[in-house]
């Protein structure tokens, strides 16, 4: 049901923390959720970030991290843009017209998350954030404020099943690779949105 493996200590020539060989090879091969660990059993217990998509799958993300969080704070996060902004940009639509359509896409993605995150019937304390812009700078920065315990996201498969290797995106990529939590990666397939 659950693959765990030590993500502790790895550097790159920067001093920038890197996955090892073993994580990354386990993080595009594996079938099942991967936790990466690189906290102690000493590290103080914080809460849990479910990094959110708003895909249909979306909610098996949510709920392992209601799972893992227990009695804890559940940081539901969510980041978009604005569907065709630089394109839109160089129509020449100003960018206070792309705010308004901004601001309706964060609204829209508010009441997404807003539902998702009642759907579980949760118990604990949840906390939810929608930020505009590049998902794995902002998720980066979030986690690292907030400083979570566990950090819980899903790995989009773009690989077929029988496959092998399952390459993760970017962002999934990124953000096993360079927070200082540790990480749970559950394997989804490729992305699809949510019905409004």
């Amino acid at each position: 049901d659950l693959l765990v493996v030590g993500a502790r200590g790895e550097r790159d020539d920067n001093g920038e923390r890197v996955l090892g060989g073993t994580s990354s090879k386990l993080l595009a091969t594996a079938g099942v959720p991967l936790l990466l660990v690189r906290r102690t059993r000493m590290d103080p217990v914080a809460g849990v970030v479910a990094a959110l998509d708003l895909s249909q799958h979306s909610r098996a993300v949510l709920e392992w991290a209601d799972f893992a969080a227990a009695d804890r704070h559940l940081h539901a996060y969510h980041v978009y843009d604005v569907p065709f902004a630089p394109r839109l940009e160089a129509y020449g639509l100003s960018s206070s017209a792309i705010d308004v359509y901004s601001a309706q896409a964060r609204s829209q993605c508010d009441a997404e998350l807003a539902a998702l995150v009642t759907s579980i019937r949760r118990a604990g304390v949840t906390s939810r954030m929608v930020e505009r812009g590049d998902p794995t700078v902002l998720l980066r920065r979030y986690v690292e404020s907030i400083r979570p315990s566990l950090v819980v996201l899903g790995k989009h498969v773009s690989g077929k099943r029988s496959s092998p290797v399952r390459h993760a995106g970017s962002v999934c990529r990124s953000i096993t690779g360079s927070v200082s939590a540790d990480v749970l990666v559950v394997e989804i397939p490729f992305r699809t949105r949510l019905p409004p």
